[in-house]
């Protein structure tokens, strides 16, 4: 099943974080915010990407949490 905004196999390589998004989202908001709230596919990919090393090394912030 593919959903929409994204390729097969659940590929988003497309999407592209831009540090105007960074800046105001991560920087600005993430730091006091308490949850993050996903789908359920969305969480299953996040959490297996989030605790391994690339995750930290790519986002710091938001792996930190």
């Amino acid at each position: 099943m593919v959903f929409r905004g994204q390729g097969p196999c659940y590929d988003i390589s497309w999407h592209n974080v831009e540090a105007e998004f960074n800046d105001y989202a991560i920087n600005g908001m993430f730091p006091f915010s308490d949850l993050l709230l996903f789908g359920r596919v969305t969480y299953e990919l996040m959490e297996g990407f989030w605790p391994m090393p690339e995750a930290l090394n790519d986002d710091p912030i938001v792996a930190g949490k």
